[in-house]
């Protein structure tokens, strides 16, 4: 019973700093990806500004796994590149 005790009190950091590690990194994604969805909203009327264009490079980052958005994205760049 003792060497349970022991293996349980060494373990339970272990698993708690790696669920808090899991649960960190989630919420900072999600947060770059509302920062981004706010500068695209917020700069929406304001295409040309610094801010606008930064926050709809950051989108081929945010979301590199969804190859449908990607795709969209690079017919949203070219747009942009054939309208000047």
């Amino acid at each position: 019973m003792t060497i349970i005790n022991i293996i349980a009190l060494l373990l339970s950091p272990v698993i708690a700093v790696a669920i808090g590690e899991l649960l960190r990194k989630r919420n900072f994604e999600k947060q770059k990806r509302l920062d981004t969805l706010y500068n695209l909203v917020a700069y929406r009327y304001k295409l040309d500004l610094d801010e606008f264009l930064q926050a709809l490079n950051s989108l081929k980052l945010l979301f590199s796994k969804n190859e449908k958005l990607q795709k969209l994205l690079d017919e949203l760049h070219l747009t942009f590149l054939k309208r000047d």
